[in-house]
């Protein structure tokens, strides 16, 4: 090997060394990145799924509130006589 070449070699070198490093770094975050937006969608559904549960909870409790007060409003109703 010429001596000329190795400076040039060694810069060739140092080069790919530290472009292996940083694709390495690259793909590493790119795969947390995968992991941090998989657990948000699961975040996501869990919580969509928790609000429809309250959501319906809510509506069986209102519709057994207007049950309660359509049957109070109609006990008064033949109470005052009106109907």
């Amino acid at each position: 090997m010429k001596p000329e070449l190795i400076p040039v070699l060694l810069g060739f070198a140092t080069f790919l060394g530290t472009l292996a490093i940083v694709v390495t770094g690259f793909l590493f975050n790119n795969s947390r990145i995968g992991d941090i937006n998989s657990r948000i969608t699961d975040l996501r559904t869990h919580v969509d799924t928790r609000i429809d549960d309250l959501r319906h909870h809510f509506d069986e409790r209102l519709d057994r509130l207007e049950e309660v007060f359509d049957a109070r409003l109609t006990r008064i109703e033949e109470h005052l006589n009106l109907k």
